[in-house]
């Protein structure tokens, strides 16, 4: 099979589908996904739905300021519920350190327009009344950050591509990225060869290995994070839960169960998608020590996916200096999703004008070699050290 598009996205996750479906909708040339499973089927099914503007970083607030914006039309723009919901997010601190660290971040915020506000603790047991942790100092609160189904937005964007044009094909793996005279050329895959003038990587965890063959040395490791989901439970917290000092994340689903994962600081970089016994026992411990009414709750079923996490915590976005019309969307750090009409919306700018947004521009490549790097430590799945 040797083919030719315009442009070739690799990656069938929500990155590479926003991307995809952007470039359609705005007429960008023959658009082509290619997808080494089925489309939507890997790290992107396997997240919790979270969607905030509370980040550390200005360049991270400021583009998920406009990926909210962004969210609340997409049911409108693709014809899907994705069950948005504006929950909010508690952030909980429970040392002088995080207390300090969040009232920075909502500092900056209020410079950039994002309404946060500082909790109490009295405040903080007061929205999360079965909250068991007698030493919370407060917590960062946001009522417009929100969750999503998964897999709702999944199905709106590979449906909302194919109906604007986008090619897909699924079980194709790309094997390499053909140059020719310094200009990106192409894909190799298992089916043949896809030549076409641009191709972006949105490969996720795998983006990092079909950089490296081109001397391309992405700051980009990868690690596995379990998730679990409980029995229907009664109501008893609305908003997201965040507990900086175990990563224990929570939030409840209309249905009443509870969807819940942690850092696992014993593990690290890996490839591997299976869920083990250790750490569901480890977590169960965890949560019934945070959350003592949850104690007996059954699991009814555990997951592990993959994180593709910069060194400085904030994804790459755009294009290499060589080979010309090669980029990137990788090392989103478990943000991928929440991410992804904002990522999806620039990009189609970005290759439709050859202009770059200030929303883009504090992503690219080159701010590692630039000594620029974007520091942000709210990252669910790990913990970063600020030299990096």
């Amino acid at each position: 099979m040797d083919r030719k598009s315009d442009v070739v996205i690799v990656g069938g996750g929500v990155i590479g589908l926003s991307i995809a479906y952007n470039l359609a909708k705005e007429g960008l040339g023959d658009i082509l996904l290619l997808e080494r499973e089925r489309i939507g089927r890997g790290a992107s099914s396997r997240n919790l739905g979270g969607i905030r503007e509370q980040f550390s970083s200005e360049a991270m607030t400021r583009i998920m300021r406009f990926s909210l914006d962004l969210w609340d039309d997409l049911p409108r723009e693709l014809g899907w519920n994705v069950l948005l919901d504006h929950k909010g997010y508690l952030i909980v601190a429970r040392t002088e350190q995080q207390l300090q660290q969040l009232n920075r971040m909502v500092e900056m915020h209020k410079r950039v327009g994002v309404r946060s506000r500082i909790l109490s603790p009295s405040e903080v047991h007061g929205m999360v009344p079965s909250l068991g942790a007698p030493d919370v100092l407060g917590a960062s609160f946001n009522k417009r950050d929100a969750t999503i189904h998964h897999d709702a937005v999944l199905w709106a964007l590979e449906e909302a591509a194919k109906k604007h044009g986008v090619n897909m094909l699924e079980a194709v793996e790309c094997r390499g990225i053909r140059v020719l005279s310094g200009k990106t050329a192409g894909v190799e895959t298992s089916a043949g060869t896809i030549t076409a003038g641009r191709v972006i990587i949105a490969a996720g965890a795998f983006t990092k290995g079909l950089a490296s063959p081109l001397g391309i040395d992405l700051p980009i490791k990868s690690y596995s994070r379990e998730a679990m989901v409980t029995e229907p439970y009664k109501f008893f917290m609305k908003p997201v839960f965040w507990d900086l000092t175990t990563a224990l994340f929570l939030v409840q689903t209309l249905r009443g169960e509870v969807l819940c994962d942690t850092r696992d600081p014993d593990r690290g970089e890996s490839q591997e998608t299976e869920a083990t016994s250790d750490f569901s026992r480890s977590f169960s411990r965890q949560l019934s020590e945070l959350f003592p009414s949850l104690t007996g709750l059954r699991l009814l079923r555990s997951w592990a996916g993959l994180y593709d996490v910069c060194i400085d915590g904030s994804p790459i976005l755009g294009p290499v200096n060589e080979p010309e019309n090669l980029y990137f969307a990788a090392g989103f750090s478990g943000h991928g999703m929440m991410l992804s009409p904002a990522v999806g919306r620039r990009y189609a700018a970005r290759i439709g004008t050859g202009r770059v947004s200030d929303l883009l521009r504090p992503f690219r490549f080159s701010r590692f070699a630039e000594g620029e790097p974007l520091f942000e430590p709210l990252i669910g799945g790990r913990k970063l050290e600020r030299h990096a």
